[in-house]
């Protein structure tokens, strides 16, 4: 997780030490080396990693470049491009997860230009006329001479869905870069476009087993690249079939070592294990203890910069640890079910002509259940205006073909680009991390597949049986059994399920499912954690800070307590907010001193 940082001031109106402010404040727990120019009217700098490629170049004398990340397309010897001089098609042909910036002197400009994912978050804030940038929101809180405020719809927006949609962030007035784009700083201001962007095309000619190949080969070829330069590999490896995906293609490469979490029992550990044993892997397993939240939920916020709710922190203890076998190349399944097909391909959504209705019942399946359960009372009414209409207003920026297409478009863009992000940004202060499933071929070779074939996995299933039967002969953890049986057994198996999870809400049955997640947080809340979730939303702080619907808190916390909802996917959302505000707002340069 290599730091950039940068601004441009023509008019001088920041501090005179605002580079050294911002290179200061940058988190690279495994930092290697810092380098950093300044100019008369700008400044650019990065803070190496270890476990990154190079970070920079310098072209020429007055051409300054940095990079986080890199170009799984080029082979080793190959010259760095230059891609200032190359045209938006050009760049669309690179491959991988990457931060490119110049900063060329003698036309004094910025030049940057990310991802066609957006996989490396840039943050981006104006003062005055200057602009400031940094790939960590803490730099630019750090170098801001006035004192930062958070965002009230973004506030109301991580409440209602756990997530942030479009380009805003937990703090006002700073935005992210948008994914695939290109951004030019100059006397002249900021401009911003995007030189890609999701495109689907169904086509109903296509041969479904042809197809079915095609994504197989288009997917072995994105893990190929992701590994070539690596001779071991690190894979966290879950019950589901991304993680396993990713390591069964990957260990026909290269030797692997995968890792899994969770508790005790829980289907992650008992289906991850049958996993490594059938490809004859190694595997090592680790049990949560419920109390690591309390000790790490403070990193996980300043890692993630108030991203992602604290109860998705799983990997936070494990880490550190990962890295002692020395191998600082992940390979992450981010977005597989995303991707190939799965959770984000709904009926409702095919073929509707009506896009008011459409982001109306996006809106609804994102909402969170304690929200719904409150969204008649005064306060939920309210920062519901606050949240619904952006969301509305955001999904309508995503014009398609079809209704499908666009849906497919805004969660790709929004729900995986902000929220799964920031698992990868804890993975990322020690490892270098590919995502071999964001990749641009493989979305070419699904993005042209009818979406009635993605329904319930289906298609992923096949395209996994075709590419990797090994690991498809394995039970996972969402049916029980082999990802290779018939799918009409599949069905029964969710079927049964839901159907018993029915019957536990009106009879005293046994909880047989209790096993179904790696944590349990609405057990813990109520129990060991207790006392931690009060000492965070209900203290003074909480109170005088003015920006949670208190009285819904408190009503969720006591509906929670006595059992009758499981309101910690709620209260996680609240907790990041709060202690995002204590960490960046409150007290921002002791934490700079503390987590440095």
């Amino acid at each position: 997780m290599a730091a950039i940082v940068g601004y441009f001031d023509v008019k001088k109106q920041l501090p005179e030490t605002t580079l050294k402010t911002m290179l200061s404040a940058a988190y690279v727990p495994s930092a290697c080396d810092e380098t950093s120019w300044k100019t008369e009217f700008s400044g650019l700098g990065v803070v190496e990693q270890k476990s990154d490629t190079a970070n920079v170049y310098e072209s020429a004398e007055t051409a300054r470049i940095v990079m986080t990340g890199e170009f799984e397309s080029l082979e080793v010897g190959d010259v760095m491009p230059r891609l200032d001089h190359m045209t938006d098609q050009q760049i669309a042909l690179l491959r991988g997860g990457f931060i490119w910036g110049l900063m060329d002197e003698a036309q004094q400009r910025f030049f940057i230009v990310n991802d066609h994912f957006g996989r490396h978050p840039l943050y981006i804030v104006k003062y005055k006329e200057a602009v400031l940038f940094a790939t960590q929101i803490k730099v630019l809180l750090a170098a801001l001479p006035v004192k930062p405020e958070l965002d009230k719809q973004a506030v109301a927006m991580m409440l209602s869905i756990g997530e942030m949609v479009g380009n805003q962030t937990l703090v006002s007035g700073i935005t992210t870069m948008a994914a695939g784009s290109v951004l030019s700083i100059d006397a002249k201001g900021m401009q911003q476009h995007q030189y890609w962007q999701y495109s689907y095309q169904q086509d109903f000619s296509k041969n479904k087993k042809q197809a079915i190949a095609e994504i197989g080969s288009a997917l072995e070829q994105s893990v190929y690249r992701a590994v070539k330069q690596s001779d071991t590999l690190t894979v966290p490896l879950s019950g589901g079939l991304d993680s396993r995906f990713i390591l069964g293609l990957a260990n026909k490469e290269k030797q692997v070592h995968a890792y899994t979490w969770g508790v005790p029992g829980c289907r992650d550990l008992i289906y991850a294990k049958k996993t490594s044993q059938k490809i004859n892997c190694a595997h090592d397993l680790f049990e949560f203890a419920p109390n690591y939240l309390q000790d790490y939920a403070d990193k996980g916020v300043w890692i993630t910069e108030g991203q992602i709710p604290v109860v998705n922190f799983h990997v936070l203890p494990y880490v550190d640890r990962l890295t002692e076998d020395g191998n600082l190349t992940l390979l992450d399944g981010y977005a597989g079910d995303a991707v190939l097909g799965g959770n984000f391909i709904k009926p409702a959504w095919f073929n509707h002509s009506n896009q008011a209705e459409v982001a109306d019942n996006l809106w609804d399946w994102r909402l969170n259940s304690t929200v719904k359960q409150f969204q008649q009372s005064k306060e939920v009414s309210g920062f519901l205006k606050e949240a619904k209409p952006l969301f509305t207003q955001t999904y309508a920026e995503y014009q398609s073909e079809t209704s499908m297409d666009a849906v497919m478009a805004f969660l790709m863009d929004n729900r995986v680009r902000r929220v799964t992000v920031g698992g990868t940004e804890i993975f990322r202060t020690q490892f270098e991390v590919k995502q071999p499933f964001m990749d641009v071929d493989l979305m070419k070779a699904i993005n042209s597949v009818p979406h009635e074939w993605r329904k319930r996995h289906r298609l992923y299933v096949d395209v996994l049986k075709h590419a990797a039967p090994d690991v498809a002969a394995v039970a996972w953890q969402r049916t029980c059994i082999p990802v290779s049986s018939p799918y009409v057994f599949s069905w029964l198996s969710l079927a049964g399920q839901k159907a018993y999870r029915e019957a536990r809400k009106v009879m005293p049955l046994p909880d047989l499912m209790g096993n179904d997640s790696p944590s349990q947080f609405g057990m813990w809340f109520r129990g060991d954690l207790r006392g931690y979730v009060e000492s965070v939303l209900f203290s003074e702080q909480s109170y005088e800070r003015g920006v949670f619907p208190m009285a819904l808190l408190e009503q969720a916390w006591e509906k929670h307590l006595t059992n009758e909802i499981d309101a910690s996917a709620f209260l996680g959302a609240a907790m990041s907010i709060e202690l995002f505000a204590r960490l960046f707002i409150d007290d921002l340069q002791g934490n700079i001193q503390r987590f440095s």
